[in-house]
């Protein structure tokens, strides 16, 4: 046997040559169809949520779905904030775990609409007290019940929640590099 190397066919050229690397980080993982089903998908969870949510706290709270990314974990918890709201949760029987932020305005907003104010928000720059977090996680229950409905057609979903946190800086539940569906 000898150490020289044979000569590669003209198949194998042509198969190097039809290999392209591929980014499977980008937005480029769901198709411009897959992207256009799923933003019709999540503007009828966004109608029904809206609806809920408004019977839930007595007031109109109009929603509109402004974007649907795939980003990195990484960028995505460098984006958030140091004030925001960060539930963690799983919905049976899917696997891993989901988030869901509010940033801090808005819950004080709830939380003053849920104790019978007029839905106004404090200041921004402080965390949630533990009765705040315990009123925000009702409004959690039920966004995440519609969201579970609005999946039932595929699949049927449970949510359970998994706990919260006040700032994602030191949060892990995925490597840096995890493709991330922000809506």
């Amino acid at each position: 046997m000898s150490d020289a190397a044979a000569p590669e066919s003209p198949v194998a050229e042509k198969t190097a040559e039809a290999i392209q690397p591929c980014d499977f980080r980008g937005a480029s993982l769901l198709s411009h169809r897959l992207m256009r089903k799923l933003r019709g998908h999540e503007e009828q969870f966004l109608d029904a949520m809206s609806t809920r949510v408004a019977l839930f706290l007595r007031a109109e709270f109009p929603l509109r779905l402004l974007s649907i990314q795939i980003v990195s974990y990484q960028k995505l918890t460098a984006a958030w904030g140091t004030a925001c709201h960060l539930t963690l949760f799983k919905t049976e029987p899917l696997r891993g775990v989901s988030l869901l932020q509010i940033p801090v305005p808005l819950a004080l907003a709830i939380v003053d609409r849920l104790l019978g104010g007029p839905g106004q928000a404090g200041e921004a720059t402080r965390e949630l007290s533990e009765i705040e977090k315990a009123l925000i996680e009702q409004i959690v229950q039920v966004i995440l019940e519609e969201w579970c409905n609005n999946w039932a057609a595929l699949k049927p979903l449970k949510p359970t929640l998994l706990g919260c946190e006040s700032s994602g800086q030191f949060l892990q539940t995925s490597p840096p590099e995890t493709n991330m569906l922000l809506l």
